[in-house]
C-alpha cells in the first residue's frame, strides 16, 4: 500500500494548484498568489491548506515550507476524513505560541514544526490576541527599528496571519458560542463544552445519581 502523500488541493476542473488566502475564505490559485517574502525570515505572510491523501502521486512537501503555517487535513486509506492539523513553520509563530499556550501537554511546541490541533488554538485565540496588543504595545515607531523591533514586528505580522485564520475558519462558532457565554447565568451546549476548557484544565462537577460527591475530571 502507498504510503501517504502530502498533496495541495487541486480545482478539479481546472485541474491548478490552490492555496487558501489568510485574507478571505476563497482560494486562488498559485499564479495569483503575492511572492512577496518577509526580508527577514523568507516567508511568505500567508498560509496555505493541503490535503493529505494515500496516493501515489508524488509531492515534494518543501512546497508549503515558504508559508507561515499550513492547514492540513489527513485522509485515511479509503478517502474518509481523519482530522485536522496545523503545520506551524514560521519560527517567531512557534515562539509566540510557547509564550502563551506555555509547556502544555499534548502540544509539541518543541518540536521543529509543531503539528496542533486547531481546535486547541482555537481556544486561545483572545490569549493571542491579548498577546498581539502586548507586542505592538512596545513597538516604537518614532525612532530607528532595533533589531529587537524589527524581530517583533515580523512576530506581529506573523500572530495577525494566525488570528485571521482562526477568526474566518471559527466565525460560524463564535456567533453561537460568545451570545451564550454572555448570557445571565451563562449557557453552553455539548456540542460546544470543549470551547471552555483549555488543556491540563481540571473540572469539578456533580454526576447523575452521585449529587452530593463532586468529582474531578
Amino acid at each position: 500500500m502507498d504510503s501517504p502523500r502530502l498533496q495541495n488541493e487541486t480545482m478539479k476542473k481546472a485541474g491548478k494548484v490552490i492555496h487558501g488566502n489568510c485574507k478571505s475564505s476563497s482560494y486562488e490559485t498559485a499564479t495569483n498568489m503575492s511572492k512577496n517574502k518577509c526580508k527577514e525570515t523568507g516567508f511568505e505572510p500567508e498560509f496555505n491548506r493541503v490535503d493529505q491523501l494515500w496516493d501515489s502521486t508524488i509531492y515534494d512537501p518543501a512546497e508549503c515550507d515558504r508559508y507561515l503555517f499550513s492547514i492540513r487535513r489527513a485522509f485515511d486509506c479509503e478517502g474518509k476524513y481523519k482530522m485536522t492539523r496545523v503545520d506551524i513553520k514560521s519560527k517567531l509563530l512557534k515562539e509566540a505560541l510557547d509564550d502563551v499556550m506555555g509547556g502544555i501537554k499534548g502540544v509539541g511546541l518543541s518540536e521543529e514544526n509543531p503539528a496542533i490541533d486547531p481546535n486547541v488554538l482555537f481556544l486561545y485565540l483572545e490569549d493571542l490576541r491579548m498577546f498581539l496588543n502586548r507586542l505592538e504595545s512596545t513597538m516604537d515607531t518614532g525612532n530607528e527599528a532595533t533589531r529587537t523591533e524589527t524581530k517583533n514586528g515580523d512576530k506581529i505580522k506573523h500572530v495577525k496571519v494566525l488570528l485571521n485564520y482562526l477568526d474566518e475558519d471559527y466565525a460560524e462558532i463564535k456567533q453561537t458560542l460568545y451570545p451564550m457565554l454572555l448570557r445571565c447565568p451563562p449557557l453552553i451546549t455539548f456540542d460546544l463544552l470543549w470551547t471552555l476548557y483549555k488543556p491540563d484544565t481540571i473540572a469539578c462537577t456533580t454526576t447523575y445519581g452521585t449529587l452530593n460527591e463532586p468529582r474531578a475530571f
